[in-house]
């Protein structure tokens, strides 16, 4: 019966050492592929940072986030983009971050709000193209069928929530 506890208590401390290893915080690097754009992607324990190098039509865009460590790899799932002429900005998208857009403008690496006014009119057409699309959304709204409404309402409510989103976490909707 004393052998079969000390099996037992080994047994646990045997998955709870495997546990403390798989969730602690390790130092690695990773290379992909998300489009056209080369990502590398690597931690480092003691800076308790991230650092993402985005490598698109031979310029190379850094880009660093200090967070605690995440157990998933290949945090960068899309990646926008916004081209005019040689200028573009990239704008990485993750469930696990937000981040900032980075440009690429008269060869000077920069944030979005230093860029100039035409790629900032880009950002104004994707506005453009949600109000007819508000519009549409408020007309449901109103119509006396029900399930026509209440589609309208949910469509009402996550244009809202993604407005809201947009404006506040992304920063991506409005312009200095």
């Amino acid at each position: 019966m004393k052998k079969l506890k000390i099996f037992q208590i080994g047994l646990v401390l045997i998955f709870l050492l495997f546990i403390i290893f798989l969730f602690s915080a390790k130092n690695y690097t990773k290379e992909y592929k998300v489009g056209e754009i080369n990502v590398s992607e690597s931690y480092d324990k003691e800076n308790k940072a991230y650092y993402f190098t985005f490598n698109y039509n031979n310029i190379t865009l850094d880009y660093l986030i200090e967070s605690k460590y995440k157990q998933h790899r290949t945090l960068i799932e899309d990646i926008e983009i916004i081209k005019d002429d040689n200028n573009f900005c990239i704008i990485p998208k993750s469930s696990k971050f937000t981040y900032e857009s980075l440009c690429y403008q008269n060869e000077i690496i920069t944030h979005y709000t230093n860029v100039n006014k035409t790629l900032k009119e880009t950002y104004k057409e994707f506005v453009a193209r949600i109000i007819p699309i508000a519009i549409a959304i408020i007309t449901f709204c109103f119509i006396k069928w029900i399930p026509i409404s209440g589609f309208g309402m949910i469509m009402f409510w996550g244009l809202f929530v993604h407005v809201i989103y947009s404006f506040i976490i992304t920063r991506t909707l409005y312009v200095d």
